[in-house]
């Protein structure tokens, strides 16, 4: 972990579950409710993500990437699954060139 900015009052399940997403993201190089989506469509795999709790397929994980690789994860929670969604959208977009 590079980085973690916590609101005051922010919860402990908030930061494990934003370092969840991070995680999630950067591994599987996908947003994290991209996972969370194939999970549904695909049983046996959500089995196996369910078996990892470090797996996490909920909205607001997001890869990083520079130079068409990625090289880190972005984790944003504490709020509504779609805020931290949306959160996160405009802080990969703010890392995109102009």
């Amino acid at each position: 972990m590079r980085a973690v900015i916590r609101q005051k009052g922010c919860s402990y399940f908030a930061l494990e579950s934003s370092r969840q997403k991070a995680v999630t993201s950067s591994q599987l190089k996908l947003p994290s409710h991209v996972v969370g989506e194939i999970g549904q469509k695909f049983p046996l795999l959500q089995a196996s993500f369910v078996a990892n709790p470090v797996i996490s397929g909920l909205p607001g994980g997001f890869p990083i990437q520079w130079e068409n690789e990625v090289v880190g994860g972005l984790g944003i929670a504490g709020g509504h699954f779609e805020q931290d969604q949306s959160i996160g959208n405009k802080a990969i977009a703010s890392l995109q060139p102009n």
